[in-house]
């Protein structure tokens, strides 16, 4: 059951893919009965209103996501994309042809549009009321009614989209601008890796590794029956790209800095740039190589150095990440129970909670728990952590820990 006193800060989720991206939601987040159960739709909108306004979010921090050219080309499966051409020519041709930069800022309007359009139809004290938060103080400053939302950027590739080509120190004067333009938008926080190549920072396998039986025993495979993404070939000091550059202004500038999808190699060496800031770092939706031996993970030595910088892991609500794929062929897709082991684990490695947090990608491009598939069955997990934490570690875990980071790294030019 919600009391008053829960709260999640919810470090990565993806409302404004489906208000951009899918053309029937008319920029709000009311809609008629849609699909938000158990299993993973790409047309599903599971941080609609009403499962939004009963859940205990008080801070989303808000997901940008520009499907990438190289996705839209190569990352589709052959038969992904013969129904795209065959049903929606036209729209799949106009996102193939789309400007990724533009889409971004178009993007970042959409949520401030929706938020002010969902508000017209909430009865005041019969519903939350959202805001938009373009500053640390906004957060502070919500009201008991009020949902936040904050904008986030994952992938630099829409960041660096057209300006591949140019001379590197022009590419880098270039890349500086459009940080300003975000800053100026109130965006608090950049994800530079994603799916496919950018110029700034390599990324993992993002392709999920699923069990299979193969002559009797189970085995790892790559789950691309519909989509296939791919790592990044380039390490941080290929001179075609700027790595080391772009990881410094996004410190000097004052944005939270998202590792997630990042290559390990490329991790070490932003903590590296951290240490000379004095910033921790986030990685917003993870999981524990303890129970996943996976790149995108974490090894107990790295998460000590995250916790040891300052900075928080926010474990995904997503089994595939969670769990190795042997197990999960064993057993259901019930998650909690794995999502409280992966946090007590790191209470062990860490020696107290503070690195703990969570970030559900609610709306992405996972498969969600069946156990907790929208924002308003959250208060599942807060039931079961009461089990193994006490109720300051619980706050600190779902809510503290993530505006600590955020205080520490959302800051002036």
């Amino acid at each position: 059951m919600k009391t008053d006193n829960d709260r999640v800060f919810d470090l990565h989720a993806h409302p404004s893919l489906r208000l951009y991206y899918l053309p029937w939601i008319s920029k709000s987040f009311h809609t008629t009965p849609y699909y938000s159960g158990p299993h993973f739709n790409p047309f599903e909108f599971r941080t609609r209103y009403v499962n939004m306004d009963a859940s205990p979010i008080k801070v989303m921090m808000n997901a940008h996501y520009v499907i990438e050219y190289q996705f839209l080309k190569h990352g589709f499966s052959d038969a992904a994309r013969k129904a795209f051409w065959l049903f929606t020519p036209a729209y799949y041709g106009a996102l193939r042809l789309a400007d990724p930069w533009k889409t971004l800022q178009r993007m970042i309007d959409t949520l401030n549009v929706s938020v002010t359009q969902t508000n017209k139809l909430v009865i005041p004290r019969m519903g939350h009321r959202f805001r938009v938060c373009t500053s640390y103080n906004e957060i502070e400053a919500l009201e008991g009614d009020e949902i936040g939302f904050v904008h986030a950027i994952e992938g630099a590739h829409s960041i660096g989209a057209g300006l591949e080509k140019l001379p590197r120190d022009e590419k880098l004067k270039q890349t500086i601008k459009r940080l300003t333009i975000l800053k100026n938008a109130g965006v608090a926080c950049i994800c530079p890796s994603h799916f496919y190549d950018n110029p700034y920072s390599p990324q993992t396998e993002g392709t999920e590794i699923i069990p299979k039986m193969v002559h009797g025993k189970v085995v790892a495979v790559r789950d691309s029956a519909f989509f296939k993404m791919h790592r990044a070939e380039w390490d941080w000091n290929d001179p075609d790209h700027l790595a080391p550059e772009f990881f410094n202004e996004l410190f000097r500038m004052g944005f939270m800095v998202d590792l997630s999808h990042t290559q390990e190699a490329a991790r070490k060496r932003v903590y590296e740039i951290a240490r000379r800031w004095n910033r921790p770092v986030v990685l917003s939706h993870i999981g524990l190589k303890t129970y996943f031996d996976h790149e995108y993970n974490l090894s107990d030595e790295e998460l000590r150095e995250v916790h040891d910088m300052g900075g928080v892991a926010g474990l995904i609500l997503s089994r595939r990440w969670l769990v190795d794929p042997e197990t999960r062929y064993y057993s259901g897709n019930d998650g909690i129970p794995d999502l409280i082991r992966n946090m007590v684990h790191m209470r062990e490695v860490c020696g107290d909670v503070e690195a703990i947090g969570i970030g559900t990608d609610f709306d992405g491009m996972t498969h969600p728990f069946s156990d907790c598939f929208k924002p308003n069955q959250l208060d599942r997990v807060i039931h079961a952590m009461k089990a193994h934490f006490n109720a300051v570690e619980i706050d600190r875990i779902l809510y503290g820990n993530a505006m600590r980071v955020l205080k520490a790294t959302w800051l002036p030019m």
